[in-house]
């Protein structure tokens, strides 16, 4: 029975180390973009805080959403690590603005 146990034990320690590494190989990718770019998502600063664009209006390209992070390293992090992932900003038919003034046009 003890050695069953060990050799699920070892087997366990395997599992956490293949898993340890490749978080190690994403984070070693995570800070190359981090550096070197390109990214998927645009940072802005906004009085004094950071915002990644994760969705944008199709009529004006305007921000219609985003994350926000109080340093640019944090911002950098989170775009790099969703770039990894392949993700990319989201797109809306129009902001609430972009529709008003539609309708303005319109009128």
């Amino acid at each position: 029975m003890k050695t069953v146990i060990f050799e699920q034990g070892k087997e366990l320690a395997k599992a956490m180390v293949v898993i340890t590494m490749k978080e190690q190989e994403n984070e070693q990718k995570i800070k190359k973009l981090m550096e070197t770019g390109p990214l998927n998502f645009d940072i802005f600063n906004e009085d004094g805080k950071y915002q990644v664009q994760t969705e944008f209006c199709q009529m004006g390209g305007c921000m219609s959403d985003y994350a926000e992070f109080s340093t640019h390293e944090e911002a950098l992090y989170y775009a790099a690590t969703l770039t990894l992932k392949g993700k990319k900003p989201r797109t809306q038919g129009l902001c609430s603005d972009c529709r008003a003034e539609l309708q303005e046009m319109q009128m």
